[in-house]
């Protein structure tokens, strides 16, 4: 008896933008498997109606391309009639739903910059003591991390960070976009409720490397059933 949830996946299959092919795509489907049934894997998203979607309980989106898109498009109502009445939604790695003013204000935030690949240190942002945090603790990857846009009045739960003493940038014609010795911590997953919907981000996970991460494996896995309300 499948008691699993239903999931649209997409990504963008542009050949050198984030090879989801031949690796990428497994480890996402590997991860979140024990929770969700992957109804429609593609790179086809914009003509979605409502009724397309409410055939899934979460749409997930890996690098996929939004930009180009406007507020007022059939897909970008869609999708926020989908997520307020209690659909789930998930951003792994480019949040690109941030070039989209309407998407970001929901989703809470929109892409900027990044510097090279790194090793980077996350860890839990605490206090918190969110579900999808359980069992998680820090741990080391090497990855291409963002600084992104943030909306700051919306009431989300971050859940990952990096210490900004990490991200040095291999040459110097990048700068240190995580300023270096500030103290600050760069947001690098969040969860937040929209509506009856539920939202998570999670940059971490470039490419199929990153997702073979065990630590990261269960982050995204734990987020997978949050998302299906499982914890």
């Amino acid at each position: 008896f499948n008691m699993k949830k239903k999931a649209f996946l997409c990504s963008s299959f542009a050949p050198g933008f984030h090879p989801f092919e031949g690796g990428t795509k497994e480890e996402i489907t590997s991860i979140l498997g024990e929770t969700y049934d992957f109804v429609t894997i593609t790179d086809q998203f914009k003509e979605m109606t409502l009724e397309d979607m409410g055939q899934y309980d979460c749409l997930m989106f890996y690098s996929a391309p939004f930009w180009g898109m406007k507020g007022d498009s059939d897909f970008v109502a869609n999708l926020l009639e989908y997520i307020a009445t209690g659909g789930s939604f998930m951003i792994m790695h480019i949040i690109s739903t941030g070039a989209i003013p309407e998407t970001a204000q929901v989703v809470g935030g929109g892409f900027r910059m990044h510097p090279p690949f790194n090793k980077y240190k996350l860890y839990p942002e605490p206090p918190c003591e969110h579900p999808i945090l359980e069992g998680i603790e820090p741990f080391e990857l090497y990855d291409e991390m963002h600084q992104v846009y943030l909306e700051q009045s919306l009431n989300k739960t971050v859940l990952l960070c990096i210490n900004n003493d990490n991200g040095r940038p291999h040459d110097a014609k990048h700068q240190d976009i995580y300023a270096k010795n500030s103290g600050n911590g760069v947001e690098l997953a969040w969860c937040n409720e929209f509506g009856k919907g539920r939202i998570v981000y999670a940059c971490p996970g470039h490419n199929a490397e990153s997702y073979r991460n065990p630590m990261l494996r269960k982050f995204l896995a734990n987020c997978g059933k949050w998302l299906a309300r499982e914890i």
